[in-house]
């Protein structure tokens, strides 16, 4: 797989996430992933919420299921959702289409973009992703890392 890697500013998004975090590799990330937004989406104030999904890696190794939200959530925590923000800073980027089993190349192709830029891995990335599509070639995932010195 091919990926271009990008540099860019981004701005602080506003977020609804779930307040309890999965270990990376101590859990099956994919289930505990589905079961944060299941806990998410049932949870949402009424009203109209455009967004994505997003799940941000932390330095510490946590990883949280999170909405990018349109509109102002008052970040009170209800059965278990909070309210987070996306850092804002400079980012590394790639764009990943296709099966999400395979983002990983992405982030490897991003990782080799860093090493050879001089940018040192800070620990806090995230995917935000698109729209759920039945044909995996027309599902996208942008992966940003937050760069050193952001």
């Amino acid at each position: 797989m091919s990926y271009e890697v990008k540099t860019g500013q981004v701005t602080t998004a506003r977020m609804i996430g779930v307040a309890s975090q999965v270990r990376f590799g101590k859990t099956d990330l994919p289930a505990a992933i589905g079961a944060a937004y299941n806990t998410v989406y049932a949870n949402l104030p009424p009203g109209p919420w455009p967004g994505h999904n997003v799940i941000l890696y932390r330095p510490n190794g946590d990883v949280t299921a999170e909405m990018i939200v349109g509109r102002h959530y008052d970040g009170a925590e209800v059965d278990g959702t909070i309210a987070a923000q996306l850092p804002a800073g400079r980012v590394a980027f790639a764009r990943h289409v296709g099966e999400y089993h395979l983002m990983h190349f992405a982030h490897k192709a991003i990782h080799t973009w860093m090493a050879a830029n001089g940018h040192t891995d800070v620990g806090l990335n995230w995917e935000v992703y698109g729209d759920w599509h039945d044909d995996p070639e027309q599902r996208f995932t942008d992966v940003y890392y937050l760069l050193d010195g952001g």
